[in-house]
């Protein structure tokens, strides 16, 4: 299980080549992301 923090997130929707390579390397469904990160992404 990984747990996004708000920078790894901004810089893969940045699309930025390593966060973006690292998000692509794992298992989507061990992905999650907190509360305090979506409101952090959500209002910029």
């Amino acid at each position: 299980m990984y747990l996004l923090d708000t920078n790894i997130v901004s810089d893969a929707q940045r699309r930025l080549p390593k966060p973006t390579a690292w998000i692509a390397s794992i298992d989507p469904a061990s992905i999650n992301l907190s509360v305090i990160t979506l409101g952090e992404i959500e209002r910029g």
